[in-house]
């Protein structure tokens, strides 16, 4: 007998349905919430892009649906694993993918750093998860280095639903292995053969490559934005999946069937062109910038050392009672929106400002890490020692504008930046005469101090000389390179059919062109200043990398 469900239209699937057993969570507040956290920050350029989370979610579990069944088919063909213990893993992949965004925070991940402690730890989050799972193993599983943590808003997404949907779960493991689906903690001792299917479920969700919550998030931007990407048949490429022994290991893998390489490459090729054309743009950049600083703001306004304005309270119904600025529950986009519009317009000045109208927003001296790069070869510039200088000094110059004490931890280039500089320097020659600093010291610190100066100045000239206010806002992308020179990628298997057992390779072996390269400069900068008052009229930015290129040459400590 078939379950009872709702059906959901939608613009990229045609239909999605729902049975009625997960509708009853889908209609709880914390799953609505979902439907006032947009789902990009790419709305700025393409004013189409007003998907939200909840939209978002619902087409993960679809396409957790799709995979789900499918690897239940290979198993049920080849008897790996119960059928119960499957059917079990089945369902529960399923919640996890309909709740993998349950603990976002607002404007998505322009906020999920607030959820961390004051330092930036995971510590916190680490112990609620743990807490909640119940389960020894999955606490010898969370990696020791936090450059492998989950992002904190699936750490947070795992503590909203264990919390709020307990009765889901009938034993700690389930919820071990529903927490780990949503943060990708894959089972370290995987000699056993459930374990090695959980993994398989786990990287259907949350993989470094391809899973459904990428699948559905490349789909769904390139349909709002209409930013015309490959497609991705992205039912070709799910019915591929295919269960295997491993020769070497014994061990239970996942590869995709023949009919879909070509499917696997647009996915790439996909994610390279909203990566590189979208995700970087500096309109998109710039706006996430400002909000970053609006929410970090009222971060600092709101929270106290007994409550936080990010954190698991604020996003549930009960909510988080902040005294006289009020109790804040089921925090959204809403709330950042109304704080920053009514309560502290006054308090942040320029920033609400620029936020809100266009016109009073920096302006990009170069559009595209293309345009950056150009302009560079343009000036005569090669890629040596001078390029790794002007980058190496941005990149420090960033970190030292953010220094909260002294500027706000803005990332804005101004006359108080040059003076503090022009200080330090000074003070550095003093300690430096008074012999209270060793040479090794010195050279080093006066080095970094004088090229962040260098940099400054040439903006402070530039400024002057064109008439422009002298407060330039620096941002950085981390340079393009594409998904195919990653090691996940080319190791990816890939099954074709024989008599007994299919015969597997990974990628690597069947495209000789998708052979990782070696990179170039890991980032690229973008330089935003205000626009004179005499008009629209740009500068000329190919003469101001002329400049920074011709003080790096000639400049010697």
């Amino acid at each position: 007998m078939k379950m009872a469900e709702k059906r959901f239209k939608d613009p990229v699937y045609g239909y999605i349905s729902v049975d009625l057993n997960f509708m009853e969570i889908v209609d709880t507040s914390e799953f609505q919430r979902l439907r006032r956290i947009i789902q990009t920050s790419y709305s700025p350029l393409y004013s189409s892009a007003m998907h939200n989370r909840f939209v978002h979610s619902l087409g993960v579990f679809h396409l957790g649906k799709i995979a789900s069944e499918q690897l239940k088919k290979e198993n049920q063909s080849k008897s790996f694993v119960a059928s119960e213990e499957m059917e079990r893993n089945g369902y529960l992949f399923q919640l996890a993918c309909l709740l993998h965004d349950v603990g976002h925070a607002p404007f998505s991940h322009t906020g999920e750093e607030f959820f961390l402690g004051a330092k930036g730890e995971y510590e916190d989050l680490h112990n609620s998860v743990s807490d909640l799972v119940g389960d020894e193993i999955f606490k010898k599983d969370i990696p020791t280095d936090e450059s492998d943590a989950a992002a904190p808003h699936e750490l947070m997404s795992a503590i909203v639903a264990l919390r709020n949907f307990s009765a889901c779960f009938a034993t700690s493991e389930e919820r071990s292995f529903f927490a780990r689906c949503i943060i990708g903690y894959c089972y370290n001792d995987d000699n056993d053969i459930g374990a090695q299917m959980k993994n398989i479920f786990i990287n259907m969700l949350n993989s470094k490559i391809i899973d459904v919550d990428k699948l559905d998030y490349l789909i769904r931007d390139a349909f709002v934005t209409g930013f015309d990407t490959i497609h991705i048949d992205y039912m070709r490429l799910l019915s591929s999946l295919t269960l295997y022994r491993e020769e070497m290991t014994e061990k239970i893998c996942l590869a995709y069937g023949k009919s879909a390489l070509s499917v696997l490459e647009n996915v790439v090729y996909a994610h390279d062109a909203e990566r590189k054309w979208i995700q970087s743009h500096p309109v998109v950049l710039y706006d996430g910038y400002l909000l970053h600083e609006m929410i970090r703001f009222l971060n600092q306004k709101i929270s106290s050392n007994t409550k936080k304005l990010f954190s698991e309270k604020t996003l549930s119904a009960v909510g988080e009672d902040f005294g006289d600025r009020g109790r804040i529950r089921l925090m959204s986009d809403d709330d950042i929106i109304y704080l920053s519009k009514n309560i502290y317009w006054e308090e942040l000045g320029d920033l609400g400002k620029e936020y809100y109208a266009r016109t009073e927003r920096k302006h990009p001296a170069w559009k595209s890490e293309a345009e950056y790069n150009a302009l560079l070869a343009d000036a005569g510039s090669e890629r040596g020692k001078t390029l790794n200088s002007i980058q190496t000094t941005m990149e420090h110059l960033m970190s030292y504008t953010m220094d909260a004490e002294a500027f706000g931890g803005s990332c804005s280039i101004n006359k108080k930046v040059l003076q503090r500089l022009n200080e330090e320097v000074d003070q550095i020659e003093k300690l430096k005469q008074t012999e209270s600093v060793d040479d090794r010291t010195y050279r080093a610190q006066k080095k970094s101090k004088s090229a962040m100066r260098k940099v400054v100045e040439v903006l402070a000239n530039f400024a002057e000389q064109n008439r422009i206010e002298f407060d330039f806002v620096i941002l950085t992308s981390k340079q393009f390179n594409s998904g195919f020179a990653k090691h996940d990628f080319a190791e990816l298997r890939v099954a074709f059919p024989a008599k007994e057992e299919p015969r597997v390779f990974p990628f690597k072996k069947l495209e000789v062109t998708l052979e990782p390269t070696e990179a170039g400069q890991d980032r690229a900068f973008y330089l935003f200043y205000k626009r004179g008052k005499g008009g629209l009229k740009d500068l000329d930015t190919a003469d101001l990398i002329r400049r920074l290129i011709s003080e790096f040459t000639l400049y010697r400590l």
